[in-house]
């Protein structure tokens, strides 16, 4: 059985090093006066990442690393496994546990 490693994952840590490299930086150069340099300059960096127009790049690229996992997985292995069964009976104590969310969680909210 050959096993590949999935390359999204190197994406990801390229880029937590740039980014953890820019809070580094920040830390340094700019709030280096500051009684928490790296808290300050994580505050500072969070927000330009995630705010400046990169909020539809962040879906896409999320979403498309699902597409990636799932263009990877071998349907045929899991046959050639017999894994269908331990599925069929997750799916079942999946909706078991919801239905006993549903009730319990309604019986709390119907008390108040």
């Amino acid at each position: 059985m050959e096993h590949r490693f999935p390359k999204f994952v190197l994406g990801y840590f390229f880029t937590s090093l740039v980014v953890f490299a820019l809070i580094l930086y920040l830390a340094g150069a700019v709030y280096a006066t500051k009684p928490n340099p790296v808290d300050e300059a994580t505050k500072a960096v969070v927000p330009i990442i995630v705010s400046r127009d990169t909020d539809p790049f962040r879906v896409l690229l999320f979403g498309l690393t699902f597409v990636a996992i799932g263009i990877n997985t071998r349907f045929s292995l899991l046959k050639q496994y017999k894994v269908w069964s331990l599925f069929i009976a997750y799916g079942i104590a999946l909706l078991v546990i919801i239905a006993l969310a549903y009730v319990i969680s309604t019986s709390f909210f119907l008390l108040k």
